[in-house]
């Protein structure tokens, strides 16, 4: 070392008369000196004019700090090497804030991974139980052990609806502890959505009745096949009708729409509720996404099914949105590829292959 400043001297203890004439190695950590590191970048920064690098380096006192150097290969006017210039920063604080933010992440990952966990194991044992209390109760309701009386039918309807209830919950728990793991799927063939909006429309009238609305299956004529999981595609229609009709105002009308438009098979459900602000749309297909207004609280749930249909749609390659307007209801509608499409350009991929 044969020049030192004021800046060296306050990042690294040592006063000009201290250092000029010791090792460059000096402050190097004993194992970066037995690694060689020192020689190698000095070699690097001839080689190639300059280096760059960080690292730990210790101070007089014995500390360490986080530099960021520049070795420059230096030459005098005859074009003769005679040294090298370097420049350091001391970076700790900044390397400081990048590990905390780095434990962090590493933190939040471990607790969203033992949500994950706790939610998949909690699932399955709660299963169990309701599944118990659905089958002993349609014992009952059937009056297999005995003749039931108006009143006794009535609590059994509203007990068997209220496991159904949480047996929906535990699905909607399982699914999403799956997609969190990298393990949900979908199994697509070839499929008739006509037939599928024919059933879940049908097995939700009954709710939508409850609440005097209208429920209208306005799908006419023939649509094309489209490729896809029929169950999770009815899922997906399942919570779209069943979201409709919790936000959707007594004696109103839930309309469910078909068309093709291209390669995708569009499938909509329009309500004539309350509608939903645009500020809000990111939110609702996510996890947990429930918007926090009264009535959305008032309606129940626990805002998965939105996240999941998304989930569901996208692993068939279609999107899922929503068009809505406050005070003018809401539409929400998802698309799916149509079977021909699907299976021509698998045609198409296999000559290219062959050829």
């Amino acid at each position: 070392i044969v020049t030192w400043n004021r800046g060296a001297e306050r990042i690294k203890g040592y006063s000009a008369d201290e250092i000029l004439g010791c090792s460059y190695e000096t402050f190097f950590l004993p194992e970066d000196v037995a690694a060689g590191r020192p020689a190698r970048l000095l070699a690097q920064a001839r080689a190639e004019g300059h280096v760059e690098d960080q690292g730990w380096r210790k101070r007089k006192d014995g500390s360490r700090f986080w530099a960021d150097a520049i070795i420059t290969a230096i030459y005098d006017e005859r074009g003769e090497f005679v040294g090298y210039g370097k420049v350091t920063r001391d970076l700790s604080e900044q390397k400081a804030l990048e590990e905390q933010r780095q434990q962090l992440v590493a933190s939040l990952r471990q607790s969203d991974e033992l949500k994950d966990q706790f939610l998949a194991i909690l699932s399955h044992e709660l299963r169990t139980p309701i599944n118990a209390i659905m089958g002993f109760g349609s014992v009952l309701d059937d009056e297999v052990l005995g003749p039931l009386n108006s009143k006794q039918h009535a609590y059994m309807e509203k007990l068997l609806g209220g496991a159904d209830t949480m047996l929906q919950l535990v699905n909607d728990l399982l699914d999403m502890s799956r997609i969190q793991a990298g393990r949900f799927s979908v199994s697509p063939r070839t499929a008739c959505l006509r037939d599928a909006i024919e059933q879940v429309v049908s097995s939700m009238e009954i709710f939508a009745q409850a609440k005097h609305q209208h429920l209208v299956n306005a799908v006419r004529g023939e649509l094309p096949s489209v490729f896809a999981d029929e169950q999770r595609v009815a899922q997906v229609l399942t919570n779209l009708i069943s979201n409709a009709i919790k936000f959707t105002p007594e004696g109103g009308t839930i309309t469910v729409r078909a068309r093709q438009e291209g390669s995708q098979l569009f499938c909509e459900v329009e309500d004539n509720g309350r509608g939903i602000d645009l500020k809000h749309f990111p939110k609702l297909f996510q996890r947990f996404g429930q918007l926090d207004t009264s009535n959305t609280r008032a309606a129940g749930g626990i805002g998965l099914g939105l996240s999941i249909a998304k989930a569901i749609v996208e692993a068939h390659g279609g999107e899922i949105g929503v068009d809505s307007e406050p005070g003018k209801g809401s539409t929400f509608w998802f698309s799916l590829p149509v079977a021909a499409t699907v299976h021509a350009g698998a045609d198409a991929a296999t000559v290219a292959e062959a050829s």
